[in-house]
């Protein structure tokens, strides 16, 4: 019997899988033939709860996942896995009201867009509302897949459903138990026969046989786990050590040292109070009256003109949700006369745009603190993120950057985060949105000026 065989994607995709293959002796041919037993139907195995990457920033999954974690009141702490099941039932059945996904709704929306591009009476904002649909049709569909595949050295954007698609199918294929050879070395292909001999398997395997008298080989063990190490290892887990595993975490896999952030947690757990939609809010007071800011003092435009020491930052990000990257840029001067200093880089896309904003910041900071600039004044055109330094108690979702903020500020002597106009801090804006449009990891730190960035 042959249990390992090689065949074409057509023949895959076009007939059963193989339930196993039988080589047949020499007869008037020098090739040996293989007869091919399939399979009368697909197993198909109970159907367990899959996070679906397509489901980030859908409207309603943030208020599933509080009302499934908040059901039960009376469910305390040490209840984890009970919230967590309630978070899946409620995720259920919120998915079940989502506009569907998949090939169907491609090709519906192929199907309209070609009508749309055939009547010349259609608006062209129409057309391209109708592209842009598809063509978020057709990143889902390649994320679905991404995702089931498992493929994590191949990244999105080079249309690679296809591929992702075969890599899941030929995963599945080496995955399906068809049979297994009972203890008689019997060949059993019937799932019930299977589950039997496989409870029966690990059932011998995993049960004592109630071995007596062995404390003469226990005397013999040295102990090597003393009172002090025995009370660290079974401590409860901290804060810190729970950050630390979750931070080492791959957004797709079990817990791992690839240093990876793990996306779907990171953006269910901190993109749940949506703090940067107020930054609109801020932005129309900005621009029709007085901003209201705690500790700070509003920057105009003329301030900046005026005499000052040490050295002036201007940090601003850039974030678009259908871009790879987010984009981070600060532009430096000195009042000794020194040439301007400026940096660029593409980081990993944010959670949002109050996000891209703190992580402009905290590079800057780095980047002035590596150059030895002990007086800086930064200037920002978001007013939340002055809002959040000053009060961090009242922004949780980001302590942990703000952790890094405060540890990072003590390293300056003296050290001030202000308000200013998009419009006086268009050098550092442009810098975030060029790089923030690179295909490729960019991180720029120079005097010189160059073309691409501007």
């Amino acid at each position: 019997m042959v249990t390992n065989n090689l065949m074409r994607e057509q023949w895959n995709e076009g007939y059963n899988p193989m339930h196993h293959g039988t080589v047949k002796g020499l007869t008037a041919s020098d090739h040996t033939p293989v007869v091919a037993t399939l399979m009368d139907k697909v197993p198909r195995g109970k159907r367990n709860f899959r996070f679906d990457k397509r489901w980030i920033g859908k409207e309603g999954l943030l208020e599933a996942i509080s009302n499934g974690w908040n059901s039960n009141p009376e469910l305390g702490e040490g209840k984890f896995v009970e919230k967590l099941t309630n978070c899946r039932r409620a995720i259920s059945q919120w998915r079940k009201n989502l506009t569907p996904y998949g090939r169907q709704t491609i090709e519906e929306l192929k199907s309209e867009l070609l009508v749309a591009q055939r009547d010349d009476r259609r608006p062209r904002e129409e057309i391209t509302e109708l592209t842009l649909r598809l063509k978020e049709a057709y990143r889902d569909e390649e994320l679905y897949w991404h995702q089931k595949s498992r493929s994590f050295w191949m990244q999105l954007g080079d249309n690679n459903s296809k591929y992702f698609h075969a890599l899941t199918k030929q995963r599945r294929a080496m995955n399906r138990i068809t049979g297994l050879h009972d203890e008689n070395g019997i060949w059993c292909a019937e799932d019930k026969d299977i589950q039997t001999i496989a409870v029966s398997y690990f059932e011998e395997l995993f049960t004592t046989t109630k071995p007596e008298a062995f404390e003469e080989s226990l005397a013999e063990v040295q102990t090597l786990i003393t009172e002090q190490i025995n009370n660290f290892l079974t401590a409860p887990a901290t804060e810190c050590e729970v950050r630390t595993a979750l931070f080492m975490m791959h957004p797709e896999k079990a817990p791992g040292p690839d240093d990876t952030d793990p996306i779907e947690v990171l953006r269910l757990a901190e993109k749940e109070a949506q703090l940067w939609q107020t930054a609109q809010v801020d932005l129309h007071n900005e621009n029709h009256g007085s901003v209201d800011l705690v500790n700070q003092i509003r920057v105009r435009d003329v301030s900046l003109e005026s005499n000052y020491s040490g050295y002036r930052c201007f940090v601003d990000g850039s974030w678009k949700g259908s871009d790879k990257f987010s984009g981070t840029g600060w532009f430096c001067t000195s009042s000794n006369g020194e040439p301007p200093t400026m940096g660029a880089a593409n980081l990993r896309r944010s959670l949002s745009p109050l996000h891209a904003e703190v992580e402009a910041l905290l590079w800057a900071m780095k980047c002035m603190i590596g150059a030895d600039n002990q007086e800086v004044a930064f200037f920002t055109d978001c007013s939340d993120l002055v809002k959040m330094v000053s009060s961090p108690t009242e922004w949780p979702a980001f302590s942990v950057y703000l952790e890094e903020f405060q540890s990072d500020k003590e390293e300056f002597s003296s050290f001030s985060l202000s308000l200013i106009s998009r419009r006086a801090n268009t050098k550092a804006d442009n810098l975030a949105r060029k790089v923030r449009t690179e295909p490729l990891h960019i991180t720029y730190v120079n005097n010189i000026p160059q073309e691409w960035l501007f």
